[in-house]
């Protein structure tokens, strides 16, 4: 059945171009033509069957892309840290939801304006010097400062700020924003303990000391030092320089 519609198509073909050409060509002639123009008929399915698996394979590439998009962007937004990208002018462009629960608020509270904003005022001498120097780095560069929160008592963070220069020369910052309020809590309510131990047992004329090897520090008393020849200035209060002796 379908060899019989191609063959009086085939026909129907050859008497248009008679009627057309008022039998200018030869049978033979019609005939070279007709296979010439079925083999361009071929080419062009190949063609077209070649850009369809190319298409599929594109849309494919292109679910692949989007896909690993969404999973970076879900790594970006709940890291277990806070990101913020800068611009040149050090104001936020792009922040993480991490940050913004850091902050206790939304993200259009936080984009659009200066990192400085966010830090304590305390700590601002310091951050506008650090951020100055940004655009000399060329790995990392960290920064101990305090998050501001209103109301609130500011908490202790590391900042750890990367250049990055995009293929048109546009510069921008990524910072990463690492808490540490509670470790910074617990070596500040150490400080204070052993400041209070080495009041009362100064008080008390008692010669001690206390080794921290983890933080390579010497806590002792006034009369400790005099004991082995040293004023409280000129104590070394470093453990391997104690393991000397």
């Amino acid at each position: 059945m379908e060899e019989k519609f191609y063959i009086e198509l085939r026909q129907k073909a050859i008497n248009i171009i008679k009627n057309k050409f008022d039998d200018k060509y030869s049978e033979e002639q019609i005939n070279s033509l007709l296979e010439n123009v079925n083999i361009q008929n071929i080419e062009l399915e190949l063609q077209n069957d070649e850009l369809v698996r190319t298409n599929y394979e594109l849309s494919q590439k292109e679910e692949q892309l989007i896909a690993l998009k969404n999973q970076f962007q879900e790594l970006f937004e709940y890291a277990p840290v806070g990101y913020v990208v800068l611009n040149n002018e050090f104001v936020i462009i792009e922040c993480n939801f991490t940050f913004s629960e850091m902050l206790q608020t939304t993200r259009n509270m936080i984009k659009n304006k200066h990192l400085a904003n966010f830090i304590s005022a305390s700590y601002q001498d310091e951050f506008f010097f650090f951020v100055s120097s940004l655009n000399n780095i060329e790995s990392i560069a960290t920064l101990e400062t305090a998050i501001r929160l209103p109301k609130k008592q500011d908490f202790f963070v590391i900042l750890e700020a990367r250049k990055i220069v995009s293929p048109n020369s546009e510069t921008k910052f990524q910072i990463a924003i690492i808490d540490i309020n509670e470790t910074k809590k617990i070596l500040q309510e150490r400080d204070l303990l052993n400041d209070r131990l080495h009041d009362t047992l100064s008080a008390a004329g008692t010669a001690w000391w206390e080794w921290d090897m983890v933080n390579n520090i010497v806590i002792h008393s006034d009369k400790k030092a005099t004991m082995l020849g040293y004023t409280m200035e000129e104590f070394p209060n470093n453990v391997y320089e104690i393991m000397k002796f």
